[in-house]
């Protein structure tokens, strides 16, 4: 009943930004999802994310204004690693939860707030000399289910971090402890 032609996004994600979104199937579902959810910022979104450098500190919360409008990420240390070639020498990867909504925001946070660029994010300053894209990823995705309503339990969905995240950090490690072995018996 009241099935789309085709199913319909409720929400963007930035173009080079990988992982999930939301595709409603009917039409209630499309206008309670796009205007009782994400319009009234009541669904929860979780990205990791890799930065070129140390990021000081495990957890935090930033309240940054992006183009005058409100702006908040909640972001949590989840691994450090060490590098031969990026970041001066440190990588950091993040977990992320944005609790607004803005162009870009978690891009410019990571850049003007903790003072680290995503890698591969050469529009906020991040190093993309691998060519492998952007290290930014939504993997968890809470939300009212329509068919639930407004009291039901959230609905959530995740999915694994892409390969390359593990495959980058456990490359530059490895390069790192070579390069520090050979320093050390020369």
């Amino acid at each position: 009943m009241g099935a789309l032609h085709r199913p319909r996004l409720v929400h963007r994600l930035d173009k080079p930004t990988s992982g999930l979104m939301l595709v409603a199937k009917t039409k209630q579902a499309h206008v309670f999802l796009q205007w009782e959810v994400f319009a009234k910022q009541r669904a929860c979104k979780r990205y990791v994310a890799i930065l070129s450098g140390h990021v000081e500190g495990d957890a935090g919360h930033i309240d940054l204004p992006i183009h005058g409008k409100a702006a908040e990420t909640e972001w949590r240390v989840t691994r450090r690693g060490r590098s031969t070639s990026l970041g001066g020498t440190h990588l950091t990867e993040l977990s992320l939860e944005p609790k607004t909504g803005r162009n870009h925001q978690l891009r410019i946070h990571c850049q003007k707030a903790l003072g680290c660029s995503i890698l591969g994010d050469w529009r906020h300053g991040g190093d993309d000399s691998r060519g492998r894209g952007l290290f930014l990823s939504a993997v968890e995705l809470s939300f009212p289910h329509p068919e639930r309503g407004e009291g039901g339990a959230p609905l959530t969905v995740t999915c694994e971090r892409p390969p390359k995240f593990e495959a980058l950090l456990e490359e530059e490690q490895q390069q790192w402890e070579r390069a520090d072995k050979g320093y050390v018996s020369e």
